[in-house]
């Protein structure tokens, strides 16, 4: 039987002061270099749920600057090794770390998104 409408009892955080401390948790734990996968607050479905339903709350330009200073984190960690200022510093574990957690901004392939339909003429050398 489903819950009446209204019901909070489920709800982790019930008022704009707990919703707030726990997004700043939120923010604070990506801020600092950590995935989203081990986020010991909630799962990450959580945040998403309460960003949709409190976005005063929970929102969305506080978590990109999270983000981004993850990636700051990471990208000074491979700047520090590069320069030798970690010693047993790898860079192919570095660069296949920076692969997996930021995929939209590293990768090896780029994919430009040209489609073409119809055929294509290449000519080697002067046309005749």
């Amino acid at each position: 039987m489903p819950a009446k409408k209204g019901n909070d009892y489920n709800r982790k955080w019930k008022t704009s002061a707990q919703r707030q401390a726990a997004f700043k948790e939120v923010c604070d734990h990506i801020a600092s270099g950590l995935s989203k996968a081990s986020l010991p607050l909630c799962d990450w479905d959580t945040v998403e749920a309460y960003m949709e339903r409190y976005p005063e709350d929970f929102p969305a330009d506080r978590l990109k600057e999270a983000i981004r200073r993850q990636m700051l984190v990471w990208e000074k960690i491979g700047l520090n090794g590069a320069m030798g200022e970690i010693k047993g510093f790898n860079a192919t574990a570095w660069a296949f770390n920076m692969k997996n957690r930021f995929p939209r901004e590293w990768r090896d392939k780029i994919d430009h998104g040209v489609e073409h339909s119809g055929d294509i003429v290449i000519t080697i050398g002067k046309p005749e």
